[in-house]
């Protein structure tokens, strides 16, 4: 669930690349605004995602290309829900049949 006020359109999903980079919700995860979050790398490796998982893995982007949403691992800080948020945007993945 995302703030549809901080969430540029259009979404993309694409596939895990060498080098992405993203800031986790709740500050669970390493990185900062600074540093432009953690490798999406070392959070694999950290939460244990075997190797041949890793890669081709789906993720979602806003239109600036920044990391929104790796599904079934981790959400980003950008456009939390807060008590000023009045839409909402929620994603949802389903498995193509």
């Amino acid at each position: 669930m995302f703030d549809a006020a901080g969430v540029t359109s259009p979404l993309t999903v694409r596939p895990l690349r060498a080098g992405d980079r993203i800031r986790s919700f709740g500050g669970s995860v390493g990185g900062n605004a600074r540093d432009g979050g953690k490798k999406v790398k070392e959070i694999l490796i950290d939460r244990k995602v075997p190797r041949e998982e890793r890669w081709g893995r789906p993720v979602v982007c806003d239109a600036d290309g920044a990391i929104l949403w790796i599904p079934g691992l981790l959400r980003s800080a950008r456009a939390p829900v807060t008590r000023k948020t009045r839409k909402t945007a929620l994603l949802r993945i389903r498995s193509a049949k």
